[in-house]
């Protein structure tokens, strides 16, 4: 039987080769430091206590009529 650590890996395996299945080498370093960046920022939101929609006045995004 597989431990659990073997069972992940496989499973990232498996992902990988799907994603590599659709994207080029290119677009999936592009997708990866995309998700990078969104991450920190999220953090860097959490660390700073930032309220949602705070900002959107100071975007223009008031405009839009989403809030």
């Amino acid at each position: 039987m597989e431990s659990v650590i073997e069972e992940k890996i496989l499973d990232l395996v498996h992902i990988r080769d799907r994603v590599r299945g659709q994207f080029s080498e290119k677009e999936i370093s592009d997708l990866t430091f995309s998700v990078m960046a969104i991450n920190v920022w999220n953090r860097i939101n959490v660390a700073f206590k930032n309220v949602p929609g705070s900002a959107d006045k100071a975007y223009g995004l008031t405009k839009a009529g989403l809030s």
